[in-house]
């Protein structure tokens, strides 16, 4: 399907004047929703290609949120794998409670860092291949290719993934993202008061999810746009795949990854 045009509009959970506790329930329920749904299927022998072709096991997730799809990522990982898949959370704005309560749960193989982690700029020490799940579309063009940019200089592998799409029929599932945000919430742990409150009794989320989930099908990148952007960045020392794979329920999951390219002797 062509895409629409791309509008650099602006998502609430963006700002840092947003209240952390709506952007940590909002957080919550698309990491839920991401993983019931079961959209980290098809990513999963991408990233697993990523890692053998950068010779890493260590995985730098931006931009976090709640924590996403990369807990069951990790898991499907470690089956059959020699070493433990390791994982560090990281965010401009980290859900520090959620990732907390995930490391707890699932001690082998995941940290996070309570530091606010500018994805343009990720400390040396934090390295392995960096992740971005349904992220990648809140930066403008040139904040997108300084991330990219920042990942080559820096000879780290990154891997783009995006549930979004930007077309007519991508946003179909976010003007209808208030009646599964109010059938999923129940389900949803921790219980937690303010979750409900701020569900049904004063439908700030629901609300907060259907604008930021319009807004970010109608700036999601094109595969052929973040392979332009590739290919603007390196195209000598990276090697850069871009394309979809198909997911449950009809969606399709954009990619863009590359992993320094190795130089034979």
């Amino acid at each position: 399907m062509t895409a629409i045009p791309r509008f650099q509009l602006f998502e609430f959970e963006d700002f840092g004047w947003f209240p952390a506790g709506l952007r940590n329930l909002m957080t919550d329920f698309l990491r839920y929703s991401t993983i019931r749904m079961g959209l980290h299927l098809p990513i999963v022998s991408l990233l697993r290609e990523a890692m053998r072709s950068a010779g890493t096991n260590k995985l730098v997730d931006l931009c976090s949120g709640g924590g996403g799809l990369l807990v069951e990522i990790q898991k499907e990982l470690a089956a059959g794998a020699e070493s433990q898949p390791h994982v560090t959370f990281t965010d401009k704005y980290p859900n520090v409670p959620a990732l907390a309560d995930i490391c707890a749960a699932n001690p082998r193989g995941l940290a996070f860092e309570r530091r606010s982690v500018d994805a343009t700029a990720v400390p040396d020490e934090l390295d392995g291949i960096r992740t971005m799940f349904s992220a990648f579309h809140h930066f403008s063009p040139d904040t997108a290719c300084n991330i990219l940019s920042d990942a080559v200089e820096r000879q780290q592998g990154i891997a783009i993934f995006e549930v979004s799409r930007r077309s007519l029929l991508g946003l179909v599932p976010m003007l209808l993202s208030p009646l599964g945000t109010w059938l999923m919430t129940p389900a949803i742990r921790p219980l937690n008061l303010g979750r409900f409150f701020f569900t049904y009794l004063v439908p700030a989320v629901p609300f907060f999810i259907m604008w930021d989930g319009i807004v970010s099908a109608l700036r999601t990148y094109t595969v052929e746009e973040m392979r332009d952007m590739a290919a603007a960045i390196d195209g000598d020392t990276f090697d850069w795949r871009a394309g979809e794979a198909k997911a449950p329920y009809g969606y399709r999951v954009t990619y863009l990854i590359g992993t320094p390219r190795t130089v034979e002797t």
